[in-house]
């Protein structure tokens, strides 16, 4: 509210109410200016008695701050926390009367008497909002001279009190009532601010003190003070070594400089100077114990009602979504809304899984599924014990009851063989690294009855082979150098003791015919006139006489060799795929899939199968790559994208992510 001779103004705005701070993200600011007279008043506060207007405090800014200050108890209805000011003429300081600390006069405080309240025996007495009103109402006035005459504080206006010569101020604090006469006993004590340091014998509570506010760190400092200088005196007693003399000298000044600032907030704060006479070592442990305390409340609040909101809210998102889906005919806008409910399904039992979420993730998943032609399998881990967290799985072989697995951070191969509880590693075998070879970047199995009689044999990137046998040490074998030397190899494929090495460094895939598993012929070069771009290949996979190269664009390219002079070998470069799901086109690129392996399986359904690491899906095709399903697990995975898979010819399907390798029974 704002009052003056000639303004009566309720500076509110009734569209900017009613939320309070930490309810919303911003907060809610209105500016407002205007020029102050002598004699103005202004009242703010929050929560005003309904009784409070502009024109209520113009038609008494002429009694007296005190006077004043009393007829707005006198209306309250409620518990005020209000701040009253009045603007007069002087110097621009700032000066703030307020209680007289209770530990300081609460012997010397007189009966308080609220006029006009009786208790229901007739007695004086105060309510309990008068009294909070009395604690929380605070009159300032803005350079009020220290010796203010008690005629001027009666008719304190324009023009008045002008500050008086400075030979007046040293006269000690004009004592007042309430028609601006010397107070009397019964009368309420005008509001002071008088530190300990300031009281005297002399001190009466009727007595107004009207004082420069004191610095919030006055007190700080000079307790802080007291302090080291008792620890200085104390300190030689113990006999303390230089160096743990100068570390406890620093810990005490750090708890004193927190205990400062801390003491200085809380000034800020808190509406009673009583509160201030904490020991140092008490606020700097209220420093560090109070962020402590409201991070546990918080974190209680949070898993006891914060997890179930933030389901709920993810619950009823999902079900909103999944609701759109009534009456909609096209499949690509069903196809999204289906994706858009799971993910918000997912989030929601990322706090808690119960029945009425996993039915309907049932039903959205199976909608989903049927429009995607998934099919979901039962994944189980399948190593007894974990690998290394360092283990990056990239390859997979599996051959009866071996598993391979080639770890791409090392270039060496782990063997597992299985049990009745899994697949146990093989600490004894030994493939990797070694004085004629480097790290392995692809492995492929051997016949059983090879020559040399090993199990797989690898590759490096200069095209080393690496034989690796049972119990035994490996063996390495150099293939013969192309023409065109090796550029960088990326993946081999053998198929009918027939050796194929893709380098896509030098735009080549090379053959190498063989004898028992033994290639130590010249190569040769797989393409005639039509050479594809291989410079982007990634992986590749080999059926006879049908090359199948996948780039890292997720394309495919295609060639069939022929030895026929007359017939060369030609290749779709990219071949296109097709795709039957309802709203996808065909293509050269599979809509929304990101290949990085591709595998052929034989007969008795020959197929082409390849690995989308994102999805964590394998996706099923034909020789002439027909989209024919996707294989995804049923169960949840770990975080992370797929890094390997194989199918075995017993229909097995093995899914590595990272160093975790799972499996599933194809149906």
């Amino acid at each position: 509210f704002l009052a003056g001779e000639t303004v009566a103004e309720h500076l509110h705005d009734p569209e900017l109410a009613g939320r309070g701070l930490g309810l919303a993200r911003t907060t809610p600011v209105r500016y407002m200016q205007f020029t102050l007279q002598p004699g103005d008043l202004i009242l703010l506060t929050a929560q005003p008695s309904p009784a409070w207007s502009a024109e209520f405090l113009q038609n008494r800014r002429l009694i007296g701050l005190e006077t004043l200050r009393r007829d707005l108890i006198s209306q309250v209805e409620i518990d005020p926390f209000a701040l009253l000011i009045q603007a007069r003429p002087g110097t621009g300081r700032l000066r703030i009367a307020r209680p007289k600390p209770v530990a300081v006069v609460q012997d010397q405080l007189p009966p308080i008497d609220f006029e006009g309240t009786k208790d229901m025996d007739g007695e004086d007495s105060a309510s309990p909002a008068q009294a909070a009103a009395v604690a929380g109402l605070a009159a300032a006035a803005i350079s009020r001279p220290a010796s203010t005459p008690p005629s001027e504080e009666k008719n304190a206006g324009p023009g008045a009190g002008e500050p008086p010569p400075a030979e007046e101020e040293k006269r000690p604090p004009t004592q007042l009532g309430q028609s601006g006469q010397p107070a009397t006993e019964t009368e309420i004590p005008a509001l002071a601010e008088i530190t300990p340091s300031q009281t005297t014998e002399e001190d009466t509570p009727a007595k107004v003190e009207t004082a420069e506010v004191t610095p919030p760190l006055a007190g700080g400092e000079a307790d802080a003070s007291v302090s080291n200088e008792k620890a200085a005196r104390s300190l030689p007693s113990i006999k303390l070594t230089p160096i743990l003399l100068a570390g406890v000298r620093a810990v005490d000044r750090s708890l004193n400089g927190l205990g400062q600032g801390l003491r200085a907030t809380m000034q800020r704060i808190l509406p009673d100077d009583a509160f201030m006479n904490f020991p140092v070592s008490v606020m700097a442990f209220i420093a560090i114990a109070i962020p402590l305390i409201v991070v546990a409340v918080s974190w209680t609040v949070y898993t006891q009602r914060g997890a179930a909101s933030v389901y709920d809210d993810y619950l009823a998102q999902a079900i909103q979504i999944a609701t759109q889906a009534q009456g909609e005919t096209d499949p690509n806008v069903l196809r999204q809304i289906f994706s858009d409910s799971l993910n918000a399904l997912d989030r929601a039992e990322e706090e808690q899984v119960t029945d009425q979420s996993a039915t309907l993730r049932q039903e959205v998943q199976g909608m989903y599924d049927q429009l995607e032609w998934i099919e979901r399998l039962d994944f189980q881990p399948a190593l007894v014990a974990g690998l290394d967290d360092s283990v990056v799985i990239s390859r997979i072989v599996a051959v009866d009851e071996d598993l391979y697995l080639l770890n791409a951070s090392e270039g060496r191969v782990i063997h597992a063989t299985e049990t009745t509880n899994g697949y146990l590693i093989d600490k004894a075998f030994l493939c990797g690294l070694g004085t004629n070879n480097g790290p392995l970047v692809d492995i492929a199995p051997l016949p059983r009855d090879n020559s040399l009689n090993a199990s797989i044999v690898g590759i490096d990137a200069n095209g080393n082979l690496l034989y690796c046998l049972p119990n035994e040490a490996p063996y390495a074998q150099p293939l013969p150098t192309p023409d065109s030397n090796w550029g960088h190899v990326q993946a081999m494929q053998i198929d009918a003791d027939t050796l194929y090495v893709l380098d896509p460094l030098t735009n080549a895939v090379w053959y190498y015919p063989g004898q028992d598993s033994i290639f130590s012929e010249r190569p040769g070069f797989f393409f005639d006139e039509d050479v594809p771009t291989l410079k982007d290949a990634v992986d590749m996979t080999v059926n006879l006489s049908d090359l199948y190269v996948l780039h890292d664009t997720s394309q495919v390219t295609t060639c069939v060799y022929s030895s026929v002079s007359t017939a060369p070998t030609r290749c779709d470069d990219p071949a296109s795929f097709t795709d039957a799901r309802p709203g996808r086109e065909s293509g050269p690129q599979l809509q929304d899939a990101q290949f990085i392996e591709i595998q052929y399986s034989p007969p008795p359904e020959p197929s082409i199968y390849m690995l989308d690491p994102v999805s964590r899906a394998v996706y099923h095709f034909s020789v002439r790559l027909t989209l024919q399903r996707q294989y995804q697990s049923r169960n949840p995975l770990p975080a992370g994208e797929a890094t390997a898979f194989t199918v075995t010819p017993n229909r097995r399907l093995f899914m590595a992510l990272g160093n975790q390798v799972y499996y599933a029974v194809l149906p």
